[in-house]
């Protein structure tokens, strides 16, 4: 009787530590949905989301714009915050993953779309 709840003991924390791994559980890291390039629908710019960071360049010259973060909040929306390069200042916006390539933002008096690039 003893070594049955033994057994039992050990599948249940071996599905348990099973569950963790397909989950991102024991160290590995589960890539966010918007990592990757996006290009602005107006094709001004490019910008890169790497491990929660930001970078964003002229899509012409290559010429940093702003760099930032982003924390997805949900299954499909991402808060993102930069320092703008061109006007010194911090902005932010929400943006929601429409589809796997493309993503709808908006901030205070404006609004852009992002689509995934390669």
């Amino acid at each position: 009787m003893k070594s049955g709840k033994i057994v039992a003991a050990a599948l249940l924390a071996g599905t348990a530590f099973l569950a963790g791994c397909q989950t991102g559980g024991g160290g590995r890291e589960i890539a966010s949905p918007v990592e990757g390039r996006w290009a602005s629908s107006d094709g001004v710019f490019v910008s890169t989301f790497r491990r929660g960071s930001m970078t964003t360049a002229d899509a012409q010259t290559g010429a940093q714009l702003a760099n930032g973060s982003y924390q997805m909040t949900g299954p499909s929306t991402v808060e993102i915050s930069w320092y703008s390069i061109a006007t010194n200042q911090q902005r932010a916006a929400t943006c929601t993953l429409v589809t796997p390539s493309s993503m709808s933002c908006s901030q205070p008096g404006a609004s852009f779309t992002l689509n995934r690039v390669g």
